[in-house]
């Protein structure tokens, strides 16, 4: 049986990781291409405007109970109707989509405010579409970026002789093919985690730390950004899946950059949905066994 192709290799090195006799090569382009990815995608943001993003302080304690219940609340919904820890793609991501609306509908309202205190529409909910100008120039070098990261991660895996398990939901969506099964999947992965993730780890976890350091300067927007970007990678299992980590890591910056400089979900909700759309089109359509 031949074996995979250059192109199966590049797009999907978890499944067809490098040969253990020449890593290195990889490791150091595509860490190298990483780097200079993150640095153009920052370039690329950055004459939106000061990045920023914090939350008041007085929105902290409802924003950490809605990020929270954002993330949990589909999964425990989904298995109490189901009885199944895995239900169908479509029902959980109807749940993800519904839950994560609400949670930032109540946020932007919060009927835990004052009454006396004014109410404008926060910053984060709006959209401003020539945002579209840098954020979809920035989604262009994300997936280069995203691929190296991947590479390199598969080779250094290799390298160190630790085995590569690739994440099970990717093997699971190759279960079938019908019209249905694929059509759920990008309702769940390409509208419900989008949807669910920007607001858990960039509205509230970044902005309930960037709130309480503003008066930290670039250190706390530093310190806030690394967190966010800290849980968004292990909300993913990396000590299941290590060949996760410097791809989520990147795209956690990304989104991170995205949401600091536009101070609204949507720009990184846009990316997030763009990325799991492709990644799903090359399992469904190209990669597939």
């Amino acid at each position: 049986m031949a074996g995979p192709s250059a192109w199966q290799q590049l797009l999907d090195p978890a499944r067809n990781p490098p040969a253990p006799d020449a890593v290195l090569l990889p490791i150091v382009i595509g860490l190298a291409a990483a780097l200079l990815g993150l640095l153009t995608v920052w370039r690329v943001l950055r004459p939106i405007g000061k990045p920023d993003g914090g939350l008041p302080v007085q929105d902290t304690l409802l924003a950490l109970a809605l990020g929270f219940t954002a993330l949990l609340l589909p999964d425990i919904v989904g298995f109490v109707v189901t009885r199944n820890p895995e239900p169908d793609p479509m029902l959980l991501g109807a749940l993800q989509v519904a839950i994560a609306l609400v949670c930032i509908v109540l946020l932007a309202r919060n009927p835990l405010r004052r009454q006396d205190e004014p109410a404008p529409a926060p910053a984060w909910v709006k959209f401003e579409p020539v945002w579209l100008t840098r954020v979809l120039p920035a989604w262009v070098v994300c997936y280069p970026v995203l691929i190296g990261a991947a590479v390199a991660n598969a080779a250094l895996l290799v390298m160190l002789d630790v085995p590569i398990t690739e994440q099970h939901h990717l093997t699971r969506l190759r279960t079938d093919d019908s019209a249905p099964w694929i059509l759920g999947w990008y309702v769940l992965a390409g509208v419900g985690a989008p949807l669910r993730e920007e607001f858990a780890f960039r509205v509230v976890f970044f902005g309930v730390l960037k709130g309480w350091l503003s008066q930290a300067g670039s250190a706390g927007l530093w310190i806030a950004g690394g967190a966010s970007v800290l849980l968004f990678v292990l909300a993913h299992y990396p000590w299941q899946f290590p060949v996760l980590i410097l791809p989520l890591a990147a795209l956690g910056v990304i989104l991170t950059l995205s949401y600091a400089y536009t101070r609204s979900i949507w720009p990184g909700v846009i990316i997030h949905a763009l990325h799991n759309s492709l990644v799903l089109t090359f399992q469904f359509f190209v990669v597939a066994d």
